[in-house]
């Protein structure tokens, strides 16, 4: 009958609509995924990009600017180390660099050397000088450069010349020296520096007039040429670390 049919066809209806929801759920979730999928390949593409970017600036550093910064660390100081007086020269040094570790190498003409043990304490201070100087150099920064006991196990023309190349390549060089390392130098600080202090410590026995409170470190206005109550100290002591 008539009535049977449209049961019959509502029926069917009814099953295609679940089915068509059924598959329309089915596409949504489908999209979504698909969507997500997108989104992190898209974030995957933005992070290789970056990664290139920073290898590239990374081999930057360690080809041209590493380059450059060795290149002079190494004139700096054969520069420094030829003011040497035979007699003072540990080992003859053909060149110094920094390795893409950022270690610094030493060569001599039989090969490599360690810096540890292989150079004289004026050749160490004169490659850390070498070292430090460049790296300001390189990096474009303007800094002051403080440096404690510079001219320690240094002597003579080498002495002298890291002095007058720590006054020359620094921009405002503070430094920290013991009577030891101004005898000799004299002139070049007289003639160089802007301002001049005296720290003592009252706790050494070169103090002429050591006070009874517990040692402290003192400062006064005395420059290398003069003295007063509180840095005097005993004529025996003119060349003593304290």
């Amino acid at each position: 009958s008539a009535d049977e049919k449209a049961t019959e066809a509502r029926l069917i209806v009814r099953r295609l609509q679940k089915e068509l929801d059924d598959q329309s759920a089915i596409a949504q979730s489908l999209e979504t995924e698909v969507s997500k999928d997108n989104e992190y390949r898209a974030q995957v593409v933005v992070a290789t990009d970056v990664k290139l970017i920073l290898e590239a600036a990374l081999e930057t550093v360690l080809t041209d600017q590493l380059n450059d910064l060795s290149k002079a660390m190494n004139k700096e100081f054969l520069r420094m180390v030829g003011m040497q007086s035979a007699d003072e020269i540990a080992v003859s040094i053909q060149k110094v660099e920094l390795n893409r570790a950022f270690d610094i190498k030493v060569h001599s003409q039989d090969g490599p050397l360690n810096p540890a043990n292989a150079l004289s304490g004026a050749q160490k201070r004169a490659l850390t000088f070498s070292f430090i100087q460049a790296l300001m150099k390189s990096s474009g920064k303007v800094a002051p450069s403080v440096i404690d006991t510079a001219l320690g196990m240094t002597s003579g023309p080498l002495k002298r010349e890291l002095l007058k190349r720590t006054i020359f390549l620094s921009t405002q060089p503070i430094m920290l020296l013991t009577r030891s390392e101004i005898n000799d130098c004299e002139a070049i600080i007289k003639d160089s520096a802007g301002v001049q202090l005296t720290l003592t410590n009252t706790g050494s026995a070169a103090v002429v007039n050591r006070p009874k409170a517990l040692p402290t470190i003192l400062i006064c206005n005395c420059d290398i040429s003069s003295s007063c109550t509180d840095c005097e100290i005993h004529d025996d002591f003119g060349n003593t670390e304290d």
